[in-house]
């Protein structure tokens, strides 16, 4: 019983030291803080260029309900939270297409053909994307077979 209870206090120690590992000076710790002022800066651009265009185009409907909605922290808040969660299931959409795709290179040749017919050395781009008629397949079926 001891031994649980030494194992429950070592990791809440654990935990005390690892939140505060954030806080030290480090080289990627001040990337992470620069990178957080800098998207913090660009959704802030953004929502007060929404609220620019709301006070000129909305003004009187704006005003009556100013107090309804979410505070600018609390936009930002939600989105860096869409674009994380966005993330996180486009990789795991990622990984799961390459599982069938390891599985059956006769459709991993022929997407990396479509792929390089649309675009060969250019840069890929939204129109191009459009015209990956096989690729979109491939994700459909895995998205089928996988689903988030």
């Amino acid at each position: 019983m001891e031994t649980i209870e030494l194992g429950v206090v070592e990791t809440k120690e654990a935990r005390k030291v690892s939140s505060a590992a954030r806080f030290v000076p480090t080289k990627t710790n001040k990337r992470m803080r620069q990178i957080s002022n800098e998207v913090n800066a660009l959704l802030k651009g953004s929502i007060e260029r929404r609220e620019k265009a709301m006070k000129v185009g909305e003004m009187r409907e704006h005003d009556e309900r100013k107090n309804v909605g979410m505070s600018n922290k609390d936009v930002i808040k939600e989105c860096k939270l869409f674009y994380f969660a966005g993330q996180e299931t486009t990789s795991v959409l990622l990984l799961w297409t390459m599982v069938p795709l390891s599985k059956h290179s006769n459709w991993q040749g022929r997407a990396r053909e479509e792929v390089l017919q649309v675009f060969g050395n250019k840069k890929p781009d939204g129109d191009g994307l459009n015209h990956l008629k096989i690729v979109t397949m491939i994700f459909h079926e895995v998205l089928r077979l996988y689903p988030p």
